[in-house]
């Protein structure tokens, strides 16, 4: 176990930049209403890809495709605003 802790990713100990999460919450907004739901619930409400197939009557690929999707276009367009890193 000990082993293992060596390789693990720091804690966050900041808090988010407020800029980041605005242009973030933009970037959601741009989304189709179902994916912007998808998202939500996936990182506001940190809810598993079951449990958002379950809330929302939506098959699990569903819900997985519309998170990957969005994630793949909000990162497409921060990047190309110099934002992502």
């Amino acid at each position: 176990m000990d082993a293992l802790r060596g390789h693990a990713e720091p804690a966050v100990e900041s808090a988010p930049d407020p800029v980041d999460t605005l242009m973030v919450a933009q970037e959601i907004a741009h989304l189709d209403p179902t994916a912007q739901q998808v998202v939500r619930l996936a990182f506001y409400d940190d809810l598993t890809h079951i449990q958002i197939s379950e809330r929302l009557g939506m098959p699990l690929g569903t819900v997985k495709s519309h998170l990957r999707r969005s994630l793949h276009r909000m990162r497409t367009r921060l990047e190309g605003s110099h934002v992502a890193y």
